[in-house]
C-alpha cells in the first residue's frame, strides 16, 4: 500500500444537479473547458459559476486546486461545498473523502482522521474507513488500524480485490505489532497469493522475523515475476547469506533482462572483485536513472582520486535515492 496519491479518488461532477438556475450554464461550460485540458477558463467559469450560487462548483473547483497542489485554496472550497451543501448526499460523500485526502497529503493526520471519521458515519463509506486506517497507520496507532480494517474488511467480503488490499494493510497492522502468525494467516487468506504485492509482503514478513532463507524466497519469486525492484533485497540477503555465487547469477541474470536497477548494483559487484568493464555498465544506468548506478560511479570517482566529480555524484546519489524511495515506498 502507497501513500503518496498518485491517484486521487477525485468525481469530477459532469453536471449540476438541483441548481438549474444558479449558475447552472457557467458550471457546465467550466466542465467543458475541463474537458479540453482548459484549466486557466475552468477555474474562471467555476468561478462565476459560484457567485451564482452554485454549491457543487465549489467542489469542482477544489479538484483543480488539489490537482495543482494549491492546498489552502482546494481546502477553501472543500469546505464551502460542505458549509453550502443543501443534502446532496453525493456532493457530501465526495467532498468529505478528498478533504480527507488533502489532510493527509499536506500531513494533517488529525484534521485527515476527524473527516474520515464523518464520512463513515454519514455516508457509511468503506472507503473512507479504509483510509482511516492507513491514517491510524502512519500515527502508530496500530490497534486502531486493525479495527478499521477488520471492519472493513466485514463489509467487502463480496469485492475480492479490494478485500485483498485490506488485507494486505492489515498484514502489515499485525506486522508492526509482531503479531507475525496473524499477519501470515491474513496473508495465506488472500484470494491472491501470487500478486506482486503479497508476494512482497511474504517477502517482508519473514525478513521482519530474520527467516532470511524465507525472505530470499519470496524476493527471488517476485523478481522472477517481474517485480525489478526486488533485486536489492535478493542481492542483499545472499549477501548476508554468504551466497556470492548467487548474487553473480542473478545480478547477471537481471543485467541480460535489462533491469534498469541491475547496472549498479552488478557494477558493484564487479568493482568489488575485478573491477573491469564496471564504470561503463554504471554509466549505463545512470542513462537509465538508476540510483544504485550513481552509487557504482561515486565508488569509481572515489577510486580515481576525482574530488569533484566525486562530490557531484555523492549530490546525484542523494537526489535519487530519494526519488527512488518516494517512488517505492510502502506499507508492504
Amino acid at each position: 500500500m502507497k501513500r503518496d496519491f498518485l491517484i486521487l479518488a477525485i468525481f469530477l461532477f459532469a453536471f449540476s444537479m438541483g441548481y438549474a438556475a444558479n449558475g447552472n450554464e457557467e458550471f457546465l461550460k467550466a466542465n467543458e473547458y475541463y474537458e479540453k485540458n482548459d484549466v486557466v477558463n475552468a477555474e474562471k467559469m467555476f468561478l462565476e459559476s459560484i457567485k451564482k450560487g452554485n454549491v457543487r462548483a465549489n467542489y469542482n473547483l477544489a479538484t483543480i486546486y488539489l490537482n495543482k497542489k494549491e492546498y489552502s485554496k482546494a481546502e477553501k472550497y472543500f469546505l464551502d461545498a460542505l458549509k453550502k451543501n443543501n443534502g446532496d448526499p453525493e456532493l457530501e460523500k465526495s467532498t468529505l473523502f478528498n478533504l480527507s485526502r488533502l489532510y493527509q497529503i499536506t500531513n494533517q493526520n488529525d484534521k485527515a482522521e476527524k473527516y474520515l471519521k464523518m464520512s463513515s458515519k454519514s455516508t457509511n463509506d468503506v472507503s473512507a474507513e479504509i483510509e482511516l486506517g492507513t491514517t491510524y497507520f502512519y500515527q502508530k496507532k496500530y490497534d486502531l488500524a486493525e479495527k478499521a480494517y477488520v471492519s472493513a474488511l466485514n463489509k467487502i467480503k463480496d469485492k475480492k480485490e479490494l478485500s485483498d488490499n485490506v488485507k494486505l494493510n492489515l498484514a502489515a497492522v499485525y506486522r508492526e505489532q509482531k503479531k507475525y502468525k496473524e499477519a501470515e494467516n491474513t496473508l495465506l487468506s488472500m484470494n491472491d497469493k501470487n500478486s506482486k504485492n503479497s508476494i512482497r509482503a511474504f517477502g517482508i514478513l519473514y525478513w521482519k522475523q530474520n527467516n532470511k532463507r524465507k525472505a530470499v524466497e519470496y524476493f527471488k519469486k517476485a523478481l522472477d515475476n517481474g517485480d525489478e525492484e526486488m533485486l536489492s533485497n535478493v542481492v542483499k540477503l545472499y549477501g548476508e547469506l554468504d551466497e556470492d555465487d548467487k548474487i553473480e547469477e542473478v545480478l547477471r541474470n537481471q543485467y541480460n533482462k535489462q533491469n534498469k536497477y541491475a547496472y549498479g548494483l552488478y557494477g558493484l559487484f564487479i568493482l568489488e572483485n575485478n573491477g573491469k568493464g564496471a564504470e561503463k555498465m554504471c554509466k549505463t544506468g545512470i542513462q537509465k536513472e538508476d540510483p544504485f548506478s550513481f552509487m557504482c560511479m561515486e565508488e569509481i570517482y572515489k577510486l580515481q582520486g576525482k574530488k569533484m566529480k566525486h562530490r557531484k555524484c555523492l549530490w546525484s546519489i542523494k537526489k535519487e535515492l530519494q526519488n527512488y524511495l518516494k517512488n517505492n515506498r510502502r506499507l508492504l
